[in-house]
């Protein structure tokens, strides 16, 4: 699985590590910050990039003679299988939609994909992973921590990630069934769940 990475800053160098260390079949292939991008289609180190950005700043002063400078819109155009949003919002829109070649698109930074190009997407088939469950990671943990309190217990790293991943399965799996069923986008599906479920826990008596 080749891989982009759009915003490799908090959240993209931290997805980048993770899936380096968990998924030594996924290549990372480019990767950029606000003014430039790198790539390779060798494959490159999150690690490394990581590394770099933190003793020597920006990407474009990367210089490694197999890596490639490019530009955060010649990095949304690559023809990858996962397209990672880790940036701004609205990095794809009108003037770009027609050039994204992945056939995932994982909205890891909030609004990343603009409305009209969502819909241009989902109409193309394109699988979006929307920014409502793609970064609720943190939100879970904070929910987990305040559970830990509640009950007077710690519980290690592993224990958290692990239950973590019990809730985001259970919530992507029940977002692509809510879609497939109603035959809606996967952020529509997200979204009507959630507006389900808050007026559920709030009916007046």
């Amino acid at each position: 699985i080749t891989i982009a990475i759009q915003g490799f800053g908090n959240v993209g160098s931290f997805f980048g590590t993770i899936a380096e260390e968990q998924q030594p079949n996924w290549c990372l292939v480019a990767a950029s910050d606000s003014e430039a991008a790198v790539y390779s289609k060798d494959g490159l180190s999150a690690k490394q990039l990581q590394v770099f950005k933190r003793e020597q700043g920006r990407f474009k002063a990367y210089g490694h003679d197999d890596v490639k400078i490019i530009s955060n819109n010649e990095l949304i155009g690559l023809d990858v299988d996962v397209l990672i949003l880790a940036g701004l919002e609205n990095a794809v829109t009108t003037d770009n939609m027609k050039h994204i070649e992945a056939d995932y698109i994982i909205e890891m930074g909030n609004g990343s994909v603009a409305g009209v190009a969502y819909d241009y997407l989902a109409a193309a088939n394109k699988v979006m992973m929307p920014d409502i469950i793609a970064n609720a990671g943190g939100v879970i943990v904070s929910y987990l921590e305040w559970l830990q309190n509640k009950q007077g217990e710690h519980w290690d790293e592993d224990k958290v990630n692990r239950r973590m991943a019990q809730l985001m399965k259970r919530a992507v799996k029940s977002m692509y069934s809510y879609a497939k069923l109603h035959k809606v986008s996967l952020k529509e599906a997200a979204f009507v769940m959630a507006i389900k479920r808050l007026t559920a826990n709030n009916k007046n008596p």
